[in-house]
Order: C-alpha cells, then sequence, then structure tokens
C-alpha cells in the first residue's frame, strides 16, 4: 500500500506540531512506508514551508501546457482508424492523428487497452 504526497504531508504537519525533528518524522515513515516515503530533504522542505505559514497540503498548481493529444476525442478516432483498419502501426497512427508517437502509445494502449500480435490489435487479457 502507498501513502499518498498529501497522506505525508498531513502526517509530517502533525508530528512536527508536536515537536518531533525531519530525521524522525522520516524514520517514522520508512518504517511504514518504505515504498512511498520521501527524501529527508522533501520533509524537511515541507517543515520549512509550514513554519513559514505555508499550511497547504496539495501541490501548488504548476504552469505549463495542459495535455491536448491524449483526448477523449482522440481516442474515439483512434478506435475508429483501428477498427477500419487492424494492421495500422502507431507510427502511421500517429501521422493520421497528428500526435506523437508516445501519445500514440498511450492511447492505444493505456486507454483503448489494444496490443499487437500478428500485425493486428487485440484487447489485452
Amino acid at each position: 500500500m502507498d501513502f499518498s504526497k498529501e497522506g505525508c504531508r498531513f502526517y509530517t504537519f502533525t508530528r512536527w506540531k508536536l515537536g518531533k525533528k525531519a530525521t524522525e518524522i522520516r524514520e517514522e515513515l520508512l518504517q511504514v512506508f518504505p515504498e512511498s516515503t520521501p527524501s529527508l530533504e522533501t520533509v524537511s522542505r515541507w517543515i520549512r514551508a509550514f513554519a513559514a505559514g505555508k499550511l497547504q497540503l496539495e501541490d501548488d498548481h504548476r504552469p505549463g501546457r495542459p495535455r491536448t493529444s491524449v483526448t477523449k476525442a482522440m481516442t474515439v478516432r483512434a478506435r475508429d482508424i483501428i477498427d477500419e483498419d487492424p494492421t495500422v502501426s502507431l507510427r502511421f497512427l500517429s501521422l493520421v492523428l497528428g500526435v506523437s508517437y508516445g501519445s500514440a502509445h498511450d492511447i492505444v494502449h493505456e486507454h483503448l487497452g489494444l496490443r499487437k500480435k500478428c500485425d493486428r490489435w487485440i484487447p489485452q487479457k
């Protein structure tokens, strides 16, 4: 079981309010959630933010370009193209859809749940 980033921040906040140091808090997290424990630097950074008055547990919104290539409409178009020609390649699909090869891969494998077998796209089991 993984512990969410917000859960780790909340735990860090409560333990910090009780007077625990960053190293102690991280050791406690490591004992219970070794796979999802943040680094000591991250725990320390969170504590510095809490001390400065930032009590937000969620990540700040990050500016940047939103994902525009992997959309519902693009997934439907990809499905139509594959239904018409099940031997279509990812390279060709990316060119027809006007998206990167990686986005075409995500659409086919993650959103449509298909895999290539004997030169045809078939549902993953």
